[in-house]
């Protein structure tokens, strides 16, 4: 042995061992006071190398790691009970707390809980009788909700149903659909429940499409009841469609000759209406507070932009070519405000003209870059010519 490998030895005050190593490479060993070995490890070139645990006041492992040239790799941790016999046992990669397992045992070390954690979160975990799985909980973090499934002493399903997290308040809740089983695994029967714990009248397995002879009309449902979308059919052929969302408004309305398609704010008003023609786009209709934005199409590009103002049109952009287009606006007795014709490219406004709100013209002139150039004409209250000037 080298020197460098040569074993080495510390003591405690009262002569007792505190540790033995070997400097380089081999074993560690660091003692308690009362004698007791405390932790116990191996290195490799000054690096951790293989396994590394630490012990209790009974010299039981409380803590084992394992590494490789100096990297940890894995690392489990103990849990003891009053008899001294394992109930709990972690796992962990790379000292990841985020991504794991959980072991629980009883104390006849019969397992009792087993549960998964993924990004420091627990996703799952199983509860055991006997060694067998009785309960398993899966976590579902984005639709905020569990899925409960319950096993007999064969460890067949005999329960199943959805639990949202906001119903958390006195208890949890069914939510959606719940299934009974047999002893033996078949289906018994399956039960609806709304977003409130509230069960419904009836089963809807046999009511998911309902259909009205005498309207010849189908409603679709989700499994939950929730209404998905109406269709209509004449000979056959289909002459109505409306499609909903979650909140039961319509964001889709479709006849035999245009489609209508929504979005809502998030107070439930409309926001946006666009109108569909064939496949392609005819005008949407933007929704705000005071004013409503239309714009139109032509051949799917922009053909004209309207501005109304409680329900008044307040002004106009007419595209007549690329980056070309006419503007009008206008007072709210509907008289004309201002006009003029706009190349975006240049950024000038050709015969820019301002009126009066009785209609009168006051001045035309030309406009590039923000700046008037060209002839002015100034115009009296009664339209009379009184100043030009270039």
């Amino acid at each position: 042995m080298s020197e460098q490998q040569e074993l080495s030895l510390n003591y405690y005050p009262n002569g007792s061992k505190m540790s033995s190593y070997c400097y380089q490479t081999g074993e560690f060993k660091k003692y308690q006071e009362n004698g007791k070995l405390e932790y116990l490890c191996f290195y490799k070139n000054f690096k951790y190398h293989g396994t590394y645990q630490k012990y209790n006041n009974d010299e039981q492992v409380i803590k084992k790691l394992n590494y490789i040239d100096g990297i940890l790799e894995s690392y489990e941790t103990f849990q003891y009970g009053v008899d001294k016999k394992i109930i709990v046992i972690c796992r962990y990669n790379r000292l990841d707390q985020d991504h794991g397992i959980r072991e629980e045992y009883e104390h006849n070390r019969n397992k009792y809980k087993f549960s998964l954690y993924e990004n420091g979160m627990l996703k799952s975990y199983k509860i055991y009788s006997l060694n067998k799985i009785s309960t398993e909980v899966i976590y579902d973090p984005i639709c905020k909700s569990e899925k409960w499934r319950y096993f007999n002493e064969q460890e067949k399903l005999i329960k199943e149903f959805d639990i949202l997290y906001k119903q958390y308040t006195y208890g949890p809740k069914y939510v959606g659909k719940v299934e009974h089983f047999n002893e033996d695994g078949t289906l018994i029967k399956t039960e609806y429940y709304d977003d409130n714990g509230k069960k419904k009248d009836s089963d809807l397995s046999n009511k998911l499409l309902v259909h009205d002879s005498d309207t010849n009309e189908y409603k679709v449902f989700d499994p939950y009841g929730k209404l998905l979308y109406i269709c209509v059919y004449d000979d056959s052929k289909l002459v109505k469609y409306i499609a909903y969302d979650d909140k039961n408004r319509i964001i889709q309305c479709d006849n035999s000759s245009e489609s209508k398609k929504f979005t809502y704010c998030d107070d439930g008003t409309i926001r946006s209406e666009t109108h569909i023609l064939g496949n392609k786009k005819t005008h949407i209709e933007h929704l705000t507070k005071f004013y409503k934005l239309v714009t139109i199409y032509v051949d799917d590009k922009i053909h004209e932009e309207q501005c109304f103002n409680q329900d008044k049109l307040e002004s106009s952009k007419v595209y007549t070519k690329d980056n070309y287009y006419k503007y009008e606006s206008y007072y709210p007795n509907s008289k004309p405000h201002e006009k003029y014709e706009y190349d975006i490219t240049t950024k000038t406004e050709y015969e820019y003209t301002k009126w009066l709100s009785d209609g009168s013209s006051i001045y035309i002139t030309q406009i590039t870059n923000y700046k008037v150039i060209g002839v002015k004409k100034f115009y009296d209250s009664l339209g009379k010519l009184c100043t030009l000037f270039g």
